[in-house]
Formats: C-alpha cells, sequence, structure tokens
C-alpha cells in the first residue's frame, strides 16, 4: 500500500510538469516557472519522495514545520532543497527561520521586512535573500498584505533595507462563485502593480495555486505554488 501511494505522487508530479510544458508551448509563454511543491502537513517521507524524483522547490506555511522538515531531510541526505515560506510570518519566528529559507513570498509590511534585513545581514552571507511583496489584491479583511496603494508609497523606504532581493509579487486571489473571471482579474492587476515598482522588482510573480495555476500562467505567474493536485487532499 505505502509503495502504490508513493508511486502515485510521483506520477502526479510527473504528470504535472506536463500539464506546464504543454501549456507553455501551446499559448507560446516566455517566462520561466518554478514549482513550489506546497508540503504543507504533508510528511517529511513524501518530501523525500519527490526529492528522489528530482523535485527541489518546497514550499511550508508554518516557521516550526519548515524548520524541522529542513533538519530532518538534511539528514536523510537531502542536500540542496530550496525552501519558499509561503505562510504569514511573524517578526518573533524570523531568528529560527532565516538560516533554513531560500525564498519568502510573504512580506506583508516594510517592519515585516526590516526585521528581515536586520536577521539576513546578521547571518554574513554574500548574497541577498529572495523574497516577495505580498499584496491583498482583493483587499480581505481576513488576508495580510499591502493594499496596492501602500505598496506604492513603501517603496522608497523598502528599497533602502539592505540584504533583500526584491523578485516581484505575490497574491492570494479571493475565492468567489465566478472564480475563473476574478482571479484573471486579480493576476493582472498583480501584473500591472509590479509592473509599477520596477526595477525595484524584478518581474517575478508568485500566483497560481493547484485550482488555477494554469490560469495563472497565462497571466504572467513565474511560480506556482501547488500542493493538493501534487500530494493530494490533506487528511
Amino acid at each position: 500500500m505505502k509503495e502504490e501511494v508513493r508511486s502515485s505522487l510521483v506520477l502526479r508530479y510527473q504528470e504535472m510538469n506536463k500539464k506546464i510544458e504543454r501549456l507553455i508551448r501551446e499559448k507560446k509563454l516566455t517566462q520561466r516557472i518554478t514549482l513550489v511543491a506546497v508540503s504543507k502537513t504533508q510528511s517529511a517521507d513524501s518530501v523525500e519522495e519527490l526529492y528522489r524524483a528530482g523535485h527541489r522547490h518546497f514550499g511550508e506555511n508554518y516557521a516550526q514545520e519548515l524548520i524541522e522538515k529542513a533538519t530532518d531531510l538534511e539528514k536523510r541526505g537531502c542536500g540542496g532543497i530550496l525552501w519558499h515560506f509561503i505562510g504569514h510570518l511573524q517578526s518573533n519566528k524570523i531568528k529560527g527561520l532565516i538560516g533554513h529559507v531560500s525564498y519568502i513570498h510573504s512580506i506583508h509590511s516594510v517592519k515585516l521586512a526590516s526585521e528581515l534585513s536586520k536577521h539576513w545581514q546578521k547571518l554574513g552571507r554574500d548574497r541577498p535573500l529572495p523574497v516577495f511583496l505580498q499584496v491583498n489584491i482583493d483587499q480581505e479583511v481576513s488576508k495580510s498584505g499591502f493594499s496596492e496603494e501602500d505598496l506604492l508609497k513603501a517603496k522608497e523606504e523598502l528599497s533602502a533595507l539592505a540584504g533583500l532581493d526584491y523578485l516581484g509579487l505575490m497574491c492570494i486571489p479571493k475565492a468567489t462563485a465566478e472564480e475563473a473571471g476574478a482571479a484573471k482579474s486579480a493576476f493582472r492587476r498583480l501584473k500591472e502593480l509590479e509592473s509599477r515598482l520596477s526595477p525595484m522588482t524584478h518581474g517575478m510573480l508568485s500566483m497560481g495555486m493547484s485550482d488555477d495555476f494554469e490560469l495563472a500562467m497565462e497571466e504572467g505567474a513565474t511560480h506556482l505554488r501547488v500542493g493538493t493536485a501534487l500530494f493530494g487532499l490533506r487528511s
């Protein structure tokens, strides 16, 4: 039974890569796509299975879970994993997380960016930390992120922080009855906003999940955060 589950995971992974490659060909997309396998609540065994299949980019929503998996998998000989933190990040979690993470997708305030800048510089790394600025694109009370207006106002202050490489923007569109149209509008607005922040940002867009990654790709996504379509439904 265990082998059947593990092999079905690899099959879903292979099928996902085929879908991405097919859409790139059919839509003549030119951006480079990074598939981030969202392993939140999934076992380290599942992460290792995808690692052995050749995948390296994994995303986690909780700092402690990322730290534990990173430590465990390093001991298993799974070197070179690029961990993406994609959840809501609290300032008091930065110190423990910062040495394990390769990308952060969810900078939602100048204060958080400032704290990350300080901690990254203390590590003495020879390169800046790649990050995305999270935008609350549909202005939902339940979600974190800059408003479009506030982010534009914060551009100068963010640019002055050392040690951070602003790759681009991230969003999670509002789930509505007319999801495709609403998501398309959200993705398009995020892309337009990113272009207004250039050259501080570098044209990358973290958007698109299991249900809407194809639409996100069509609208310019460079980083897809996919969990369920790879790992199956969470128990």
